[in-house]
């Protein structure tokens, strides 16, 4: 995919200062999911640069495109990380979303090596990442965490924006399968 340097991989808008949340610890939880959770920033970030390194040879600008989305990501986490410390909580590699805590594992990032494979999937993660991001925005009675949640949520619409563009450029021009939610 022809992507100039300076393409950006985020919406070219602020984001919230995470620090500036008044928050709880029961707030803060409820962010620990898309930090570190089975689908979560964590995960996309070691899936994209997985994907990046395993395709830098064969396929240079579609690793360079998704080593810029893992970048993007990385600064969703830190941000995220910032707004459960602002809440009380500890920004752990911890799943507190759930019955039982869970701890982030390595074995969660699709190991898929087809790069069409990895495209779908990445395109799957990003709309489902939109969805719980407006959800959670929806839901939060916080001002503040709400704002941060929808401005996170931009960003992975542009990414799904890319994914589709790379996808129809490496498969000649096909869009997406419509099963690819």
């Amino acid at each position: 995919m022809r992507m100039e340097k300076e393409t950006l991989f985020r919406r070219d808008l602020p984001y919230p200062d995470p620090a500036k949340i008044v928050g709880n610890c029961r707030e803060g939880r409820r962010l620990t999911g898309p930090y570190a959770g089975r689908e979560s920033e964590m995960t996309a970030l070691c899936r994209y640069m997985y994907q990046s390194i395993l395709l830098r040879e064969a396929i240079p600008e579609l690793a360079r495109t998704l080593g810029g989305i893992g970048e993007t990501e990385m600064r969703h986490m830190d941000l995220l990380g910032q707004a459960i410390a602002a809440c009380g909580s500890e920004p752990r590699l911890l799943d507190c979303t759930r019955e039982r805590d869970l701890w982030w594992s390595g074995a969660w990032p699709d190991p898929t090596t087809d790069p069409a494979g990895m495209l779908l999937r990445d395109l799957s993660d990003e709309r489902r990442a939109v969805r719980t991001y407006e959800r959670l925005a929806a839901e939060t009675e916080n001002a503040q965490i709400a704002s941060l949640l929808r401005r996170i949520a931009a960003d992975e619409e542009l990414h799904v924006e890319i994914l589709e563009r790379a996808y129809a450029e490496l498969v000649g021009g096909e869009k997406t399968p419509r099963t690819v939610k």
